[in-house]
């Protein structure tokens, strides 16, 4: 079963859509607009489709950024499931590289130059001195 990320009731009178109206029809029973809040659906739904492409891209930072946009757009269990897998993929991504990311991080494969990579490395790794505080 899919699962779809849709405007099913009319937030002022609850009245349950049909999935035949247009983006621009108002609510048949109270006619209030609804233009606003189906296009905010589709752009949930549209970053929706991008946050799956990135996380079987293994993109795990785009992923979660997409999901962090489509959950404030709309707050639904979808979404909700989604920032939550692009979050553990990102954890995961996270732990195994073991640094976070930092302002210079697209200098991954520059740590392997002498003395200047213990500087460039520790950059982005929490010491155990700040657990300690």
């Amino acid at each position: 079963m899919r699962e779809e990320l849709l405007l099913l009731k009319c937030p002022a009178c609850h009245t349950r859509f049909q999935g035949d109206e247009s983006p621009d029809d108002p609510c048949r029973r109270c006619r209030t607009d609804l233009r606003s809040l189906r296009l905010c659906y589709q752009h949930a739904r549209l970053l929706c489709q991008k946050v799956r492409i990135a996380l079987l891209k293994q993109q795990a930072t785009q992923a979660l950024w997409l999901a962090k946009r489509a959950r404030a757009l709309v707050e639904h269990p979808i979404t909700t499931k989604l920032f939550a897998c692009a979050f553990y993929a990102y954890r995961a991504q996270q732990k195994t590289v073991g640094t976070f990311p930092t302002q210079g991080e697209g200098s991954e494969g520059e740590g392997s130059e002498g003395e200047g990579s213990e500087g460039e490395g520790s950059e982005g790794k929490i010491s155990d001195v700040e657990y300690k505080r």
